[in-house]
């Protein structure tokens, strides 16, 4: 395998020394204006290090902290001007969460190109590295240690939030024409993946949208199947004069997976001794899970002062803004129930024996929920200001309050708690920010929870003229572990525990310059909540470090597209928090325009790879994983190479997914026991309308 890391190396260094050449295709919408694009909406360049791949991105030169995250490494942006003369009413924007990103203008781009297209999995991709049980659909953890740091309640560590619609991630529309896209994936064993996601404005200045997914895959190994159905119906209206703003959201989320507790017998995958996966022995026959979820949303605005007046010079219409405006004053109201359903109709097999578990009966029924209500109230003073990062100082403040009820089969518990918050942003010189943060929980279950953020960023040169952009991040938090590592209560698993505030101190420094990104990342954890090796909640109470590294260059030479990701990760307590020290994505394109440009087509080839280390085990009772020391996962590289085709609004592609499946070894683990998929054939399409 030593060859494997050499390849792995020499491609990467290789690429690295080509010239960075980042290619942006801007337009506005037919009206005099000028809009700022985050630069990695339009070459879909990934997260790769620090954040949940659901965050939201800030733009960074206002760069003020998120209410729900703050993204890893802000990315540098170009602004645009483009004449009514060439205007593009088919361009489509979106921003997240909130109405405040609209008017920070943190929009994004609606890709047209090819680029990304054949990450058809929601797991895979740039950005995207995750070890699963071998088929779409079913559990999944972050290889790149990654912790959840948002204040308030959490039920537990989720394993399915990437196939699932969530608040934080769905798109609020900014376009001119109704827009439609349909996305379709099929493969091997009746795979199939619809996505469908239309919107338009029907009326002026009221906008809504849906999005649904349906996604079905048996798998190749028995109780593999995965069933996911996904629903989001949102919608945004704001007044002419823009004094006040709503948007509002529905998502109803429901999965069903098979549980099989892996393959009896590693050893006749690895020898290959049978090539018909479906008479591999499982060690769960009658078990699944069900996740069923509900949520309401709601975010509106108000502009104290009096709209903007609009007078008339010589140069043109100019807005006019009072000298002193009294910010504006926001509400978000959100409802959410989750439920989740263990049931295993025969346990008279010997597979939870191994973890020593208290059994009630042979017929196992474990049922969760919670159900979580917030409201909060903030203030800020952004108001009708066209740049509000030219503010000397930025303000918001906030206080959420929560009520929550969590329960089981035979007992529930409620209470409350609020979440006070501040947040100070300095615009002290052009090219220096200084952004700090504040928030802690008074209440209940979380109650004492606080963390403390700081951000340094520092163009060099002129934030329009760059040489790059340094950031410096600090954050220190104290957070209650989930629900889920302190009580549960079910036919298999008890427990009642007490767990200590997990506590992180973490350092962060990053350099970003057009298609390039460095960073590095220290942190200090202290009283660790993680599931041992019976698949119980354990607490280190020492302190132990994680040291990260990463880079990433992506670039253009001629007509060959090259995208790399590498990072490194050091665990001084590994047998606690085990990680694959060295993660690897290197993908190659080649793009060929023919029939006079009316078709693009574009070969490439990826590869993917992380070096051995002790994987987490699964367990399908409590959907978590676990520290085991038993079996090493990795140091295996996995191969694609595909073919994508662009005719005007219809892309496609073909992908021969892990071609090399077999040829040198069968230990193809991402999760013990569990056997990531042999070569497939996989075939995707995706169809734009814009009527």
């Amino acid at each position: 395998m030593k060859r494997y890391l050499i390849i792995i190396c020499t491609i990467f260094l290789t690429c690295f020394m080509g010239p960075g050449l980042l290619a942006q295709q801007n337009s506005t919408p037919p009206a005099r204006h000028t809009i700022r694009v985050l630069q990695d909406t339009l070459t879909a360049k990934p997260d790769t290090l620090l954040l949940l791949p659901d965050s939201i991105p800030i733009r960074p030169d206002a760069f003020l902290f998120d209410s729900i995250a703050e993204i890893k490494k802000p990315k540098l942006y170009t602004e645009i001007f483009i004449p009514d003369t060439v205007a593009d009413s088919t361009q489509v924007f979106y921003y997240h969460y909130s109405l405040d990103s609209l008017s920070l203008n943190n929009l994004h781009h609606i890709d047209t190109s090819l680029k990304g297209i054949q990450y058809s999995y929601p797991i895979y991709g740039q950005g995207k590295y995750f070890a699963s049980l071998g088929n779409i659909g079913l559990p999944e953890y972050n290889m790149v240690f990654d912790p959840d740091l948002e204040l308030g309640f959490k039920f537990e560590k989720p394993v399915f939030s990437n196939y699932l619609f969530s608040n934080e991630k769905t798109r609020y529309y900014k376009l001119w024409k109704p827009y439609t896209s349909i996305d379709y994936l099929m493969g091997k064993n009746k795979l199939q993946d619809v996505r469908v996601q239309h919107s338009q404005n029907p009326i002026k200045n009221f906008n809504f949208a849906v999005d649904f997914r349906f996604a079905y895959s048996p798998g190749i190994y028995l109780r593999q199947k995965a069933d996911d159905k996904n629903l989001s119906i949102n919608a945004q209206y704001r007044t002419s004069n823009k004094r006040y703003g709503l948007i509002t959201n529905y998502i109803h989320n429901k999965n069903i997976v098979q549980e099989s507790g892996g393959i009896k017998y590693d050893s006749i995958f690895i020898n290959n001794e049978e090539e018909d996966r479906v008479l591999y022995e499982v060690n769960l026959e009658q078990a699944e899970n069900q996740l069923k979820e509900a949520s309401i949303y709601l975010n509106q605005y108000f502009n104290i002062s009096k709209p903007p007046r609009i007078v008339r010079d010589t140069a043109g219409d100019t807005l006019r803004l009072q000298k002193f405006q009294l910010g504006r004053l926001s509400h978000t109201f959100l409802w959410e129930r989750k439920k989740y359903r263990y049931t295993d109709e025969d346990s008279t097999h010997t597979f939870y024996d191994a973890f020593m578990p208290y059994q009630d009966s042979t017929f196992i029924h474990d049922t969760n929920y919670y159900v979580r209500m917030e409201n909060e109230l903030s203030w800020s003073n952004i108001s009708y200001d066209a740049k509000p990062d030219d503010k000397p100082v930025y303000l918001k403040f906030s206080v959420k309050q929560q009520n929550i009820q969590v329960g089981n089969d035979s007992s529930k518990s409620t209470f409350s708690q609020l979440i006070p918050s501040g947040q100070v942003s300095f615009f002290i010189l052009k090219s220096f920010r200084l952004n700090t943060a504040y928030e802690f929980v008074i209440g209940d279950y979380n109650g004492g929870d606080f963390q403390l953020r700081a951000n340094i960023n520092q163009y060099i040169g002129t934030k329009y003229d760059n040489k790059g952009l340094i950031t410096l991040r600090a954050r220190y938090a104290q957070l209650t572990p989930p629900w889920l590592y302190n009580h549960y209560q079910g036919d298999i698993f008890k427990w009642d525990n007490s767990l200590a505030k997990q506590e992180y101190l973490i350092w962060q420094a990053d350099y970003n310059y057009k298609s390039l990104d460095l960073g590095a990342k220290y942190s200090l954890i202290k009283n660790f909540a993680y599931f041992d090796s019976l698949a119980r909640p354990r607490q280190f109470g020492e302190s132990f470090s994680v040291i990260q590294a990463f880079a990433s260059k992506n670039f253009q030479l001629g007509k060959f597209g090259f995208d790399n990701n590498v990072i490194f990760q050091l665990s001084s307590k590994d047998d606690i928090l085990p990680l694959p020290n060295i993660i690897a994505h290197v993908n190659f394109d080649f793009s060929q325009s023919l029939f006079k440009n009316a078709t693009v087509i574009q070969p490439g080839v990826e590869l993917f790879y992380n070096t051995a280390y002790n994987g987490y085990g699964y367990m399908p009772v409590t959907r978590s994983f676990y520290v085991q020391d038993a079996v090493q996962t990795g140091n295996y590289i996995y191969a694609d190479v595909y073919l994508k085709a662009k005719i005007k609004r219809v892309m496609m592609y073909i992908k021969y997914r892990h071609f090399n499946a077999g040829m040198l070894s069968y230990d193809y683990f991402m999760v013990p026991h569990y056997p990531m998929r042999d070569a497939t054939v996989n075939f995707g399409i995706r169809w734009l309308f814009y009527d």
